[in-house]
């Protein structure tokens, strides 16, 4: 052996104990519940304390007619209101045209600063705005509703359920309501549309080299991340659901009393629907106000400013009339990284 190939073969060893030290590491860290809260709070301030993403999402229409039409259904005139995580304000602005008695506006965040600029400027004198870490935050009066809009990409991320839960637990009169609290969660096959697949590499088409022997190749694991399974994909690249689509879980926070109530494990069965070529199943949710009002972040419905995640599978064809079973399992709610799905 050369002495570049030893160097070469040395640094690929410190760099496979590098990684493995980081990942090891950041498990470790994720594993102690006052680290993890610690981490999320962190992130979660950094990244709504970027412009861009308050754009976004003020430029997701279907987001704020779900929440203008919500807010003026189940907010009354005289509630006392409380909007967990405010950002840019506009919740709050929305439910005040309902004429509520107040709104505690809670943001941890600098940009809470913007948000009372926006209030002041036009004028809306019923928000009073705190800031300060919901779980740091003393409800000065018990209240009528929570809104908020705190859904990761796929539901769980931002803490959503423990910081809900923690205030409705110390702000809400007896029948008080979360909005939205009511959730629906699906992994459905897909097909894709041609120019947007990503195939593994031992099944990518019309290269002039055979790439087959990477299948069953064991040094790939050196170099695929921990979402390797996974990928985002947008809305245009979704040809067709294959079934027809059911929730796999379903939850309301008005009933729920913590992450212990939500199930990890699913078995699903589905009758195809279509023919075509299955490359994966989609994940995407709904938030519900009520039966009527509601969002969705349907790859086959405008796109919201949420993306949708794809389980990477390998193709297969498939035909209507075809039963398909597989396994979702979610380890931890808030990683997406940990969730697994297995066609049976």
């Amino acid at each position: 052996m050369t002495a570049k190939q030893i160097s070469a073969r040395v640094f690929h060893n410190l760099r496979r104990a590098l990684s493995a030290t980081k990942a090891a590491t950041k498990a470790a860290l994720k594993r102690n519940p006052a680290v993890r809260e610690i981490l999320y709070s962190l992130e979660n301030r950094a990244m709504f304390s970027d412009l861009f993403w308050h754009e976004r999402m003020l430029a997701d229409a279907s987001r704020i007619q779900a929440y203008r039409e919500g807010l003026r259904r189940h907010v009354k005139a005289g509630d006392i209101v409380f909007d967990l995580g405010t950002g840019t304000g506009i919740l709050s602005l929305l439910g005040s045209l309902s004429r509520p008695k107040v709104i505690y506006a809670i943001e941890h965040s600098p940009f809470i600063s913007i948000a009372q600029d926006t209030a002041d400027r036009n004028r809306v004198d019923c928000i009073k705005f705190v800031r300060s870490n919901s779980r740091d935050f003393v409800p000065p009066e018990r209240g009528d509703v929570i809104i908020h809009e705190q859904m990761g990409q796929l539901i769980f991320g931002e803490n959503m359920i423990e910081n809900l839960l923690d205030l409705k637990a110390r702000a809400l009169k007896p029948g008080g309501k979360i909005l939205p609290g009511r959730f629906r969660l699906f992994v459905e096959p897909v097909v894709l549309k041609e120019q947007y697949r990503v195939p593994f590499i031992w099944e990518i088409p019309g290269l002039e080299f055979d790439f087959g022997h990477m299948k069953a190749n064991p040094r790939l694991v050196d170099f695929k991340t921990s979402r390797y399974h996974l990928r985002d994909i947008m809305n245009f690249e979704v040809e067709a659901f294959l079934g027809q689509p059911r929730p796999v879980l379903e939850f309301d926070l008005n009933e729920i009393s913590g992450e212990a109530d939500i199930p990890r494990t699913f078995e699903v069965r589905r009758e195809l629907v279509r023919e075509g070529q299955l490359d994966g199943l989609v994940v995407y949710f709904e938030a519900s106000f009520d039966d009527s009002v509601g969002l969705s972040t349907s790859p086959l419905e405008r796109q919201t400013n949420w993306r949708n995640a794809l389980f990477r599978m390998p193709a297969r064809p498939v035909r209507s009339g075809d039963r398909l079973r597989y396994t979702v399992s979610l380890p931890d709610l808030r990683d997406f990284a940990t969730w697994k799905a297995e066609i049976q």
